[in-house]
């Protein structure tokens, strides 16, 4: 790496730990549970609890006396279920609101932001400083903190007091401030300093900008009390209190910092120079450099150009070879997506995925898990007959077993390294920043009912079809199972049928039926321990024994045997399959397209018209030679020049020279023919059955450029080159490869001693009394956590939670494949821990979604830093999947002009909306390049729905009195009649209705209305349905789907700044949690912005409230909805539209309310207005943007 981009990485890298260190918690708040514990114990009540937490106020300034001994002793009456005291008391003084900060920081801000969330954030406040004592006062060394916010406040008052033009931070300065305080507050007792370091912070960094006068209250203090000595012996889990940066990534940001100062990180490999490029993204792109390589997947690009795409990525050669089980293939996008991911050689070793909501981007992940396991288990089968073969021995430093090579646990006193590396490159992580979205990938792989489900034959199936399936299914079912475990634990013995440690799984996800132990959550300490429960404290007890570990030893090479065979078979189908794929591709499109009927006669014709070339060559060749050999010789016979005879020479070479082109042709055009005729006989034995297939021809491209709807998107939902046959056999080969992860990890001794060393290393292994040194984990910990990965091939993490699980590996390039999913969610320096311990990064998400979340004061801190180099990170809207799509070589163009934007591979099958959901998001945010394949509900479930249609209901209101409060009431009580019917109609549980609104206010006053309304007194499932998080704003259903939603908006026309804030992508992905019905409430004349205006357009009926009212006065039974959407005879609306000649209702200006006849409306293939024109057949809707865009509708 370069001086300068090494300096520019390192500044990047700070600013990022700058940023980090900007994130300071609210003061801390008694949490619910606790604050129920308390009460119960005052009221004399029994309580089942191990533990609690005492808070208490500090006193007044003007009498600073803190008796800690008289509150402990108070305490110990007040708590005598609860005699033991925690080690520590943790102290939080002052008190500041953040809103103060931001009015403070705004005064400086010349771009201020129109987020009402962001300029005007929840109700909350930190605190100036913290610090810890021992339980008798005495002041803890190292634990005084001072606001990191205050600080930075402070820094930059003090550089506009010098009149400087330039603001930085150092943290370093931050750091010999905090020392400096934590070497005078040495020994002292609280007493001693509380008042004192009260008084100096005060001064220093709030007086005169946030409080003019000190605070009634110094601050709270907290400590715990328990039930036993045993339990605060044994509690892991203490909240420090005190710790006020309590930031996820910090250490992360820290450790690859160090690893690039020192030449250890950046140039080792493709993949590295890669993160290398993801950190420098931000800095590039602003200086509006885009001459990176860039290969364009889309029709836009020409036909031609996408044929030579596809013919090279799409190639069976570069396809898995392992296949998640499922009839249904991967659409055309996920395979190529696929196919670029699983290169190990690739130039894309941080690949970006930009998949819409309903796109299939967890079935692209299962491809890629299908395919790692199954190359892993070739290099497993290839290099070890005996698994313990392939593993290093390694001893510890500082065990306390000295006579035992310093060991820990005397029967496994060593760890092991996997001594071919190539095989730790198929380990798989799965992270994110959405807690819901990473467990839920990795609780979903395992269940055995979406397994089994997906491999269901219909009666539509032929004969052989169904067979196939039915071999696989029954490979996964695990009542059908053949491999039997007899497990012996305390001396008595039982059997349990087996496809994947599937009693592991079982224990582990409690309660869903699994099929193997694919993978597992880890991140949080909970997990880890649940983990090691379920898992490997099982692993270790079954599987003691030498005799049983022998047993498994045979059976591996058993099914090593049986998975070498399979491998073997798919290679030959693949290699069929490749041979057709290297001759589609010989054969340009032109001749595909153009071809004889009668190749074999063509090809005659076209020889014998080659053969007469040649003869006249021949004879124009002689002829040339005997004018050479004919002309006058001079002397010393040299022949002369004559300049007749020269020309008629050049004449004859000019007339060769054409011959020549002309048989050359020919040779191409006969050569071409022959390949096509092969061409054609080979894939005439693949139009039917298990062996039918979709080719890359001349068929296939004109439907993938077509600019009809229906054929593009027949295109888009086959995979080229795939056969049934190929397909079963492929995921035959992926139960094999489970197969033999399972008794290679079972039959390997040092397996079982890294599992063992791994539970010491984190300190739940019960047999040893002591934990692992850090200097033994951090050598220790990369080669445990590989070989877990054999075990268990997909872990998931937060990155919130990466940080502490990784957090001993300190080197490069550990693990193997990082997936990052819902990238668009999280900000760009999450990603950097897990990015640098790995080898390829598989980065998958959405950036038109809703953007990572970013506190205020931190972001107005980050807009006063004045280096040049920062600029492109001060954007709120950057993330993870911005700077990975920005370096990614293959994606698309979305937007145009200035709005025009590069994302990664883009996926473009929806499969989770109907209409006008997904128009919606079609339009407003995917140029109209994805393609439609959702269901209608079924009618059963349609029945169940508020309205048998999605539309605009049109309710007028004024907000609540209140800053920033856009809560109307108007609208909030239209909500509660749309909610109690929903209740009224949807019988289950927790009915299937989200509420959605961009703005918190809006949240809490609905919130409120619900908690106070007859419905929530006497409906007891309202309460459940709250609890489970059913009302919120936008940024809280990403990853979400249900099957309506109601988008309260909110404001009135003193509101507009708010109004305009509303963005495309707030409005996309609110509709697009929406299944089956969204319903927009809002005032029309003060809802004018585009991307709500766009969604009004799009949606099929706009709504007066009292309309709404009339159709809830009817029967229940008179409105229903049926499958398609369209509303049964004798509903009240379409009552309406009779009376009305079947015009739709119109507003009181006249303008109808049905968006599809409005003359406003936009296209919803590609944006453009729609207007009336004239044909032939009369008037008609068409797109503006004709004759590209060819959408038509009738008047």
């Amino acid at each position: 790496m370069e001086n300068k981009q090494k300096a520019a990485v390192l500044e990047i890298l700070n600013y990022w730990k700058i940023t980090e260190f900007l994130g300071q918690t609210d003061i801390p708040q008694e949490s619910t549970e606790n604050k129920k514990l308390i009460k119960n114990i005052k009221n004399g009540k029994e309580v089942k609890a191990e533990k609690i937490e005492v808070f208490f106020d500090l006193p007044v300034l003007s009498s600073p006396d803190i008796d800690l001994e008289m509150i402990l002793e108070n305490d110990r009456d007040g708590y005598a279920k609860f005699p033991s005291v925690g080690d520590e008391i943790h102290f939080c003084l002052g008190k500041v609101e953040r809103n103060t900060v931001v009015d403070y920081l705004e005064k400086f801000i010349e771009d201020k932001s129109d987020n009402p969330e962001i300029a005007y954030p929840k109700k909350s406040a930190i605190a100036w400083c913290s610090f810890k004592t021992d339980t008798k006062g005495v002041y803890l060394q190292n634990s005084f903190q001072l606001s990191s916010i205050l600080w930075a406040v402070a820094k930059w008052d003090e550089a506009r007091a010098h009149n400087s033009h330039d603001f930085s931070l150092d943290t370093s300065e931050y750091e010999e401030l905090v020392g400096e305080i934590d070497e005078e507050l040495q020994n002292q007792n609280v007493d001693e300093f509380i008042s004192t370091i009260y008084e100096k912070i005060f001064n220093e960094y709030v007086k005169h900008r946030f409080l003019d006068d000190p605070q009634e209250s110094m601050g709270i203090a907290e400590y715990n009390r328990y039930a036993s000595e045993q339990a605060r012996d044994a509690d892991e889990d203490v909240v420090d209190y005190a710790a006020q940066g309590k930031s996820f990534f910090l250490n992360d940001i820290i450790q690859l910092s160090e690893l690039v100062q020192n030449g250890n990180f950046g140039d080792g490999n493709e993949y590295e120079k890669k993160v290398i490029e993801y950190i420098l993204a931000g800095y590039e792109k602003s200086k509006g450099s885009d001459d990176l390589p860039r290969t364009i997947i889309s029709p836009d690009a020409g036909k031609s150009e996408m044929k030579l795409f596809f013919d090279r990525i799409l190639n069976v050669t570069n396809s898995p070879r392992g296949k998640w089980p499922a009839k249904y293939m991967p659409a055309l996008m996920q395979q190529v997506a696929v196919n670029i991911a699983i290169r190990q050689d690739g130039d894309a070793p941080v690949f970006s995925v930009n998949g819409p909501p309903g796109t299939g981007k967890t079935t692209l992940l299962k491809e890629i898990v299908a395919s790692n396991i199954v190359e892993r288990a070739r290099l497993l089968a290839e290099n070890a007959e005996d698994p313990d073969s392939l593993f290093e021995m390694h001893s510890f430093s500082h065990g306390p077993l000295e006579a035992n090579a310093n060991a820990y646990y005397q029967y496994a006193p060593h760890y092991y390294s996997i001594n071919v590396d190539e095989i730790n490159n198929y380990s798989m992580l799965v992270a994110s920043c959405n807690n819901a979205a990473v467990e839920n990938i990795t609780i979903d792989l395992p269940k055995s009912r979406d397994i089994l489900d997906s491999l269901e034959s219909s009666g539509d199936d032929e004969e052989e079809i169904r067979c196939g399936l039915d071999e696989v299914h029954d490979l996964f079912d695990i009542n059908k199972s053949g491999d039997v475990e007899t497990i012996t634990r305390y001396g008595k013995s039982h059997e349990e049928k087996d496809i994947y440690f599937t009693r592991y799984a079982d224990k582990l996800l409690g309660g869903v039926d699994c099929w193997g132990l694919i993978s597992a959550p880890f991140g949080r300490k909970a997990n880890i321990r649940k983990y090691c429960n379920s898992v490997l404290k099982p692993f270790v007890e079954d599987y003691r024994s030498n005799d049983v570990r022998e047993q498994h030893k045979a059976k591996y090479l058993e099914v090593r045997k049986k998975f070498l065979s399979q491998y073997k078979l798919v290679e030959s189908l693949r290699n069929e399959l490749e041979q057709i794929c290297a001759l589609a591709s010989s054969v340009p499109v032109e001749l595909q397209e153009n071809a004889p009927e009668d190749l074999s006669c063509e090809i005659g014709n076209v020889e014998r018209k080659r053969q007469m070339l040649e003869r006249q060559l021949f004879a124009e060749q002689k002829e040339l030679i005997e004018l050479e050999e004919s002309r006058p010789k001079g002397l010393f016979a040299r022949r002369k020049d004559t300049s007749a005879r020269d020309i008629f020479i050049q004449e004859k070479k000019a007339t060769i020279s054409k011959l020549n082109g002309e048989i050359t042709s020919l040779n191409n055009r006969i050569s071409g023919l022959q390949n096509l005729q092969e061409y054609q006989r080979r894939i005439s034995k693949y139009s039917h059955g298990q062996m039918k297939m979709t080719p890359v021809d001349a068929v296939f491209m004109e439907r993938y450029v077509s600019e009809d709807d229906q054929l593009s998107t027949k295109a888009q939902i086959t995979n080229p080159w795939f056969t049934a046959q190929y397909n079963r056999e492929r995921e035959k080969l992926f139960l094999y490869a489970c197969k033999l992860h399972k008794e290679f990890v079972i039959s390997s001794k040092c397996m079982r001693h890294n599992i063992i060393n791994l539970m010491i290393a984190w300190n739940v292994f019960d047999d040893c009394g002591e934990r692992m040194k850090l200097a033994d984990r951090e050598e220790a910990m990369p080669y445990m956590l590989q070989s877990i990965f054999l075990l268990t091939p997909v872990i998931s993490t937060t990155f919130a939670s990466a940080q502490t699980f990784l957090g001993d590996v300190k080197k490069s390039g550990v693990l193997g494949t990082l997936i990052i999913d819902e990238a668009g969610q999280a900000q760009p320096q999450m990603a950097v821990g897990a990015m640098f311990r790995c080898r390829k990064a598989i980065i998958v998400g959405d950036p038109k979604q809703i953007e990572p979340v970013v506190t205020a004061e931190t972001d107005m801190i980050k807009q006063l830093l004045t280096a040049e180099i920062l600029a492109g990170y001060k954007d709120k809207k950057i993330s993870v999947q911005a700077f990975a799509d920005y370096i990614n070589p293959y994606g698309t163009y979305l937007g145009k002009d200035e709005e025009k934007e590069w994302v990664g591979c883009p996926l473009v099958v929806h499969r989770r909306c109907i209409d006008p959901m997904y128009t919606i998001s079609n339009v407003l945010s995917y140029d109209g390049t994805m393609k439609q394949q959702t269901a209608a509900p079924k009618e059963d479930r349609a029945r169940t729905f508020i309205l048998d249609k999605s539309c605009w209901i049109d309710v007028a209101g004024a907000e609540n009195s209140g800053k920033k409060d856009h809560f109307v009431k108007a609208q909030g009580e239209l909500v509660l009649k749309l909610l109690a019917r929903k209740f009224e109609r949807d019988p289950i549980d927790i009915p299937r209705l989200f509420i959605i609104t961009p703005f918190t206010s809006v949240k809490e006053g609905m919130l409120e209305m619900i908690k106070k309304s007859e419905l929530y007194g006497k409906e007891p499932r309202v309460r459940k349905w709250l609890n489970a998080n059913n009302i919120g704003t936008v940024h809280t259903f990403q990853g979400q789907g249900t099957d309506e939603v109601i988008f309260l908006l909110g404001c009135d026309s003193k509101s507009m700044g708010a109004v305009n804030w509303v963005n495309n992508n707030i409005v996309n992905v609110a509709a697009t949690r929406a299944k089956f019905r969204f319903y927009m409430i809002g005032d029309k004349s003060v809802w004018t912005c585009r991307p709500v205006r766009v969604a009004r357009e799009c949606t099929a009926e706009i709504l007066t409230a009292k309309e709404v009212e009339d159709v809830f006065g009817g029967k229940p039974q008179e409105i229903e909805a049926i499958s398609d959407g369209t509303q049964k005879k004798g509903t009240k609306t379409s009552d309406h539209l009779k009376k009305n000649g079947n015009k739709m209702p119109q507003d009181s200006s006249g303008d109808i309310k049905s968006a599809p006849a409005k003359m406003s409306m936009i296209c919803p293939e590609c944006g453009k207005k729609l207007v009336e024109r004239s044909g032939k057949f009369g008037k008609f809707i068409g797109c503006s943007g004709f004759p590209k865009c060819r959408f038509t509708q009738s008047v």
